[in-house]
């Protein structure tokens, strides 16, 4: 039996490498998470020898000298009345070693082996243990910043994290950049979880990733529900006979907007043009946009008698 190849690494892996592999294979294999028990065993056997950098070492000289004959080679390897199983009077330890002092899935195993049976009660110092291998870590809370432009799209944006594993007892702080995949239509402070990507505890349980979008918004426009709201301000004689301006949208097209009919535009006056607003999912809002008509302070009085002429 390879201990390396069990663990897909070679024999001149260093020891950060291999605890990492051993990682990635227990969390895979776990049969709590519906992986497959003799690996799962084979895997937790490797480790327990290339972890240990004493065993490792009279292991590696066993390789090197296959007729080099030592008892504690003799006890890690020749477990003959197992079937080439670990002793299950030994697995506490030997999880206790993995997974920081709690049995993890002991109890699961040991029926599994025997074929079902009783429950299992374990007890420490004459108190029971409480399995809470089930338990998440604590939730990673992170804030992304996008532009109305973004959520009117939908957006798929970096965000870089730290977060902690515990392996054997030891915490590590890992850095890792994850892929939020942001949909459009999303509004201000909406909250995304991404679930399983967060801090990982000695049970290999992984929490999740909370992530608050706060919009950034730089445009003419603003947002009520899926409506885009925009002010323009025209003068009073274009309120009267007309005009004529651009909007740029959010879609990164330009409408021409006009009013050369005979309509008067009064304060207060709302244009409302449909499926012209944000989406989300089938449904889209309205652009709406909202007249400021600008009056002269002061009028000369040949232009006050003119206006009485005309109107």
């Amino acid at each position: 039996m390879d201990l390396y190849k069990i663990l897909n690494v070679d024999n001149s892996a260093s020891p950060d490498v291999i605890r990492k592999a051993f990682r990635k294979l227990s969390l895979k294999h776990h049969p709590d998470r519906g992986g497959n028990e003799e690996e799962f065993k084979k895997i937790n056997r490797a480790f327990q020898v290339l972890g240990d950098p004493m065993k490792k070492k009279d292991y590696d000289m066993k390789q090197s000298h296959p007729f080099l004959n030592k008892n504690s080679n003799e006890n890690i390897f020749n477990d003959d009345t197992n079937g080439g199983v670990p002793d299950m009077g030994s697995m506490p330890d030997m999880f206790k070693m993995f997974f920081g002092g709690m049995p993890m899935g002991f109890e699961n195993m040991h029926n599994m082996q025997r074929g079902g049976g009783p429950n299992i009660r374990i007890f420490r110092n004459g108190k029971p243990v409480f399995q809470s291998h089930n338990v998440k870590p604590p939730i990673i809370t992170k804030t992304l910043e996008i532009s109305l432009e973004e959520s009117y799209e939908g957006i798929v944006k970096s965000l870089e994290i730290d977060k902690w594993v515990i392996h054997n007892n030891i915490k590590t702080v890992e850095k890792e950049t994850l892929y939020v995949d942001i949909p459009h239509g999303i509004d201000n402070n909406e909250i995304i979880i991404m679930k399983g990507k967060g801090n990982i505890n000695t049970h290999g349980i992984s929490g999740d990733i909370k992530i608050q979008i706060k919009i950034k918004n730089k445009s003419i426009f603003t947002r009520n529900g899926l409506d885009l709201l925009v002010n323009k301000k025209i003068s009073l004689k274009e309120a009267l006979v007309g005009f004529k301006f651009e909007i740029k949208h959010l879609n990164k097209k330009t409408y021409m907007i006009n009013n050369f009919n005979s309509k008067v535009v009064t304060p207060n006056f709302r244009s409302i043009i449909d499926k012209m607003g944000m989406k989300r999912g089938n449904n889209v809002g309205r652009m709406i946009i909202l007249f400021e008509i600008i009056f002269p302070k002061t009028l000369s009085e040949t232009q006050k008698e003119k206006l009485k002429e005309i109107l």
